[in-house]
């Protein structure tokens, strides 16, 4: 695929992608007109993807691909992932960051996450041989679901008067009609 002044965002949806990530695609299939900019956005998936999508244009492309290559050697597009959970994030102290390899032309990923409940931004653009990165834009910010949802129905939790209730009878070693199965004859 040749770029032509941006990489749209594709709608099509396939057999590929588990229901999850149709429903993802569905709901985002009318993102905002981005052919017209360099853009990233990232949305959550499930506690454990994100996915990202973007258009790159060429001009922004040329302003790095155009430099000398003496300085910046080889050229690697990736998205570089920020976990800014519990922060204010200046653009350098983020909680840790990771890098993905993306395919520009494809202009959309899922993207692997460590830890859910998580708060992310992402960036963007180019890496050289010598890890310095050039980026092209800054995504939105996005939260990945937690894992383990609490369950907070009134069956499950004991009152905390019959908490403390049994708690006082387990400290004295006992419950009515539960036998710890010692003899206690002897």
């Amino acid at each position: 695929m040749e770029y032509s002044g941006g990489v749209p965002f594709r709608k099509e949806i396939t057999n590929n992608y588990s229901a999850q990530e149709s429903r993802v695609l569905q709901e985002h299939s009318d993102p905002p007109d981005i052919t017209d900019e360099t853009k990233l956005f990232i949305l959550p998936v499930d506690p454990h993807r994100i996915f990202a999508y973007w258009t790159v244009m060429i001009s922004d492309m040329e302003k790095i691909l155009n430099r000398p290559r003496r300085k910046y050697g080889e050229l690697s597009a990736i998205a570089r992932f920020y976990d800014i959970t519990g922060i204010e994030f200046n653009g350098n102290n983020a909680v840790c960051s990771f890098d993905l390899d993306v395919d520009l032309p494809a202009g959309k990923c899922y993207v692997p996450v460590r830890n859910s409940g998580r708060k992310y931004i992402a960036d963007l653009g180019f890496i050289n041989e010598y890890g310095i990165f050039y980026p092209l834009c800054r995504s939105n910010t996005t939260e990945t679901p937690c894992d383990i949802v609490p369950d907070t129905s009134p069956e499950t939790h004991a009152s905390s008067a019959h908490r403390q209730d049994l708690s006082g009878l387990i400290d004295r070693g006992f419950m009515p009609g539960i036998s710890s199965g010692a003899d206690s004859r002897q």
